[in-house]
């Protein structure tokens, strides 16, 4: 029972930071710690079942164990013991992507990410990590065929 709760407060609380994202007229920023990482909801990549436990913070609360930096609330994702957590340097290096092709933009599944520093994908979602110019372009005026980039396939439908 304590497991679809956790299930369905994550989903919950995910489907209400992105509609407190997408507003125009509110800009607040929750506070996304994994683990010791710090994440955006939309760059976590992890499948429910390596979950152990979610914190939410408010007011106060937040403010004192985070600081300024969580002024609108923060959530506490505990993942299950085993569960390893990438960034994007950590998955480079796994994946031995040289040193020259570090700066290429980056995607996954081929839609591109366009804040890279959030990024925290569980290690078994990764698939492969491959440098190729396949792209879905989101605006036709953005496409340059011969651009390459970075694409970490995963698991999981990452255009959701």
């Amino acid at each position: 029972m304590k497991y679809l709760l956790s299930i369905l407060l994550f989903v919950t609380i995910s489907a209400k930071a992105q509609k407190t994202q997408a507003s125009s007229t509110i800009n607040q920023q929750i506070y996304i710690q994994v683990d010791s990482f710090r994440t955006d909801l939309k760059l976590l990549i992890i499948k429910p079942d390596k979950i152990e436990s979610i914190e939410v913070l408010k007011g106060e609360h937040a403010l004192s164990k985070f600081g300024n930096k969580a002024k609108d609330g923060a959530i506490i994702i505990k993942t299950k013991a085993g569960v390893k957590l990438l960034q994007l340097q950590n998955i480079l290096n796994k994946y031995n992507i040289a040193t020259a092709e570090r700066t290429l933009r980056v995607c996954i599944n081929q839609t591109i990410v366009k804040n890279t520093d959030l990024l925290l994908i569980e290690e078994s979602e990764i698939t492969a990590v491959e440098i190729t110019t396949e792209h879905n372009w989101l605006n036709v005026e953005d496409e340059n065929s011969n651009e390459r980039f970075i694409n970490i396939k995963i698991v999981s439908d990452f255009s959701k």
